[in-house]
């Protein structure tokens, strides 16, 4: 088989083969973000005090959630309008893009 490029009869295994390595590189550099500085961040806390009986805070299901957060609360920071609305919408898209992950 073989081909690719939309190609419905592209080997899968050929597929995963070319992505495994960039998935894996994707993890590697999530990873080492958490260790080193994603773990201390009050982001972290605040998946950690939402965390179900089977989560651990070793995932990469975990890790990515407060990247998520962090780079939310890192980039969303309104700079007018009413306060009280600005507050609201912040957190309105926070929530949104939490549940859309």
């Amino acid at each position: 088989m073989g081909g690719g490029g939309g190609n419905p009869t592209a080997d899968p295994a050929e597929s995963v083969e070319k992505i495994a390595p960039w998935v894996w590189s994707m993890q590697s550099v999530i990873l080492v973000w958490y260790l080193t500085v994603g773990h201390t961040l009050p982001e972290a806390l605040e998946v950690r005090e939402v965390m179900g009986d089977w989560d651990s805070e070793w995932s990469l299901r975990h890790m990515l959630q407060v990247l998520r957060r962090a780079i939310l609360n890192a980039t969303i920071n309104p700079n007018s309008a009413d306060q009280a609305k600005l507050t609201e919408m912040v957190e309105t898209l926070k929530n949104w893009a939490n549940l859309a992950a």
